[in-house]
């Protein structure tokens, strides 16, 4: 199923419910504060990981791509921020959405799309997700930076 380096992973996503899967261990890992950054082209599946993470905190409200709004709120144990930066393309407007301020405050993970379209707004700890798919089959690409996004990392490991 994946291939392990020092501070990567690689994991087949064959099927939908692999891609909800691979959120939902991810999501059942989460403290507040977590950073999960996710890059990937259009329908690579951004979004369904992000469902899968909801649903293993125990949120009532199925996620949704927050393109138009560039930030979903989900109650859960803990809570998860959900943004899209799709639309943005200069580090202070990531900075002023004040994503990590409203995070801390509400105790939540934050999950944010579209990451490659301000790298440098990103945290210096974080979790990477690269998803891309051909001929069908979809790759993630997880990737640790920082000792706390090495802990998720390794609950990742196929067994």
């Amino acid at each position: 199923m994946g291939v392990a380096t020092c501070d990567c992973i690689a994991l087949n996503l064959r099927a939908v419910e692999d891609t909800v899967r691979l959120g939902r261990t991810l999501g059942a890992q989460l403290r507040p504060g977590d950073y999960v950054a996710l890059f990937g082209p259009i329908g690579a599946g951004k979004t369904t990981l992000v469902r899968g993470m909801t649903e293993a905190t125990g949120s009532p409200v199925a996620a949704t791509s927050p393109s138009f709004v560039l930030i979903h709120q989900y109650p859960g144990d803990p809570a998860l921020l959900h943004a899209d930066l799709y639309r943005l393309t200069d580090p202070h407007e990531v900075a002023a959405l004040g994503i990590e301020e409203q995070a801390s405050e509400l105790g939540a993970a934050i999950a944010v799309e579209w990451a490659e379209r301000c790298p440098e707004a990103l945290p210096t700890e974080r979790l990477e997700v690269h998803l891309s798919y051909s001929d069908g089959e979809r790759i993630a690409k997880v990737r640790a930076m920082g000792d706390r996004a090495r802990t998720v990392l390794r609950g990742l490991m196929p067994r």
